[in-house]
């Protein structure tokens, strides 16, 4: 829940450290869904299996490759190589139980809370909407209900917006259906122009305390939608306009389609997208993400991924980048690994911690 728990810190786990590591880190690079299975190597007759495992090892690893790596370090452990000279690969991920953190109460007493819900009303969502009522419900619930660990004593005040979206299809025009909505702002029900400035899509909005009014307003009427992508890019473009101010900021999107794009849709596109790319005149989602990012609306990663951090391996040290899959390629044999990582929050968002934390590991 984004900045919510000041305890988590990131830690290394060893893929070396002992059989049962070595198992953890199989199954980690072996079953990870978008991850290649190579499957364990043959070896070739009349070679020496230690020695082909090794170089099957050291051959994945010097490409970064984890299914590779995946079914060689499957070999390497039938045929039992020598642990110390299988390379390490390491995944950083966050610990929630490192310290102990004081009894006491610092900080306020009322932790203020905004939360948006960014919801498809296609024809497609005729059941999911009807049941959002009762889910947007149960997460307000939970959000007011969260209790810190280093402030027992806090509440959260909660405030709810909602941003609505259908697509720019002729059935979802002549249902007077809009294509992107705020609750408490303004709609666009105008046809798609590609030249339309993404200006148009700051809608306004508002935030409300009254849980009753934000889930009578997502009894809304469908549209229909055209081909399976619909137009959540504008609808995310249209939250980064909300009026934002909370300690802490969540958005939430209830969908059963993929954003315009050709590269995050393997389906076919309407008739008003750009033929090569997909997109609408809402272009890419990454920029309304990365503006939502800096306006510090966020929720929890559990993976660390394209993070840079210092690893000291007995005297030495090295600076190293946890690649895109959240594995950290290092090499040198080692089960007492200290790292040095920079953390990721706002320092206003964890007074506990220094913005570096050293943690040595053994999983």
């Amino acid at each position: 829940m984004g900045g919510f728990d000041p305890t988590v810190i990131y830690i290394v786990v060893a893929a070396v450290v002992d059989v049962i590591l070595l198992l953890c880190c199989l199954y980690y690079v072996k079953f990870k869904p978008g991850k290649q299975f190579y499957g364990k190597p043959v070896v070739p007759p009349g070679q020496d299996p230690k020695e082909f495992a090794l170089n099957e090892l050291q051959a994945a690893f010097d490409s970064k490759n984890p299914g590779r790596y995946a079914g060689a370090l499957e070999l390497a452990l039938e045929v039992k190589v020598d642990m110390s000279k299988i390379p390490c690969v390491y995944s950083l991920q966050k610990n929630p139980k490192t310290f102990t953190i004081p009894k006491v109460q610092r900080g306020p007493s009322v932790v203020t809370a905004q939360l948006c819900f960014i919801l498809d009303y296609t024809g497609s969502m005729k059941e999911q909407i009807a049941q959002a009522e009762q889910s947007c419900r149960k997460i307000v619930e939970a959000v007011r209900a969260f209790k810190f660990a280093h402030m027992p004593d806090a509440t959260v005040d909660l405030e709810m917006a909602a941003v609505g979206y259908n697509d720019w299809d002729d059935k979802t025009a002549s249902l007077k259906r809009p294509v992107v909505f705020a609750y408490g702002g303004k709609e666009i029900m105008s046809r798609h122009d590609p030249n339309m400035s993404l200006d148009e899509f700051n809608l306004g909005g508002k935030f409300t305390k009254d849980t009753d009014e934000i889930m009578k307003w997502i009894k809304q009427p469908l549209g229909n939608g055209g081909a399976v992508p619909e137009e959540l890019t504008g609808a995310l473009l249209a939250a980064t306009h909300l009026p934002w101010s909370a300690q802490e900021r969540l958005a939430v999107v209830i969908t059963d389609a993929p954003c315009h794009g050709k590269a995050y849709s393997g389906e076919s596109h309407d008739e008003f997208c750009d033929k090569e790319t997909g997109l609408t005149c809402t272009g890419t989602p990454e920029v309304p993400l990365l503006k939502l990012g800096e306006q510090n609306v966020q929720g929890l990663v559990d993976v660390a991924v394209n993070h840079e951090l210092e690893l000291q391996l007995g005297s030495e040290a090295t600076k190293h980048r946890v690649g895109h899959d959240g594995l950290l390629w290092v090499g040198k044999p080692s089960s007492k690994p200290k790292v040095s990582v920079k953390r990721p929050a706002h320092a206003g968002l964890d007074e506990w911690w220094e913005q570096a934390a050293e943690e040595l590991c053994r999983a």
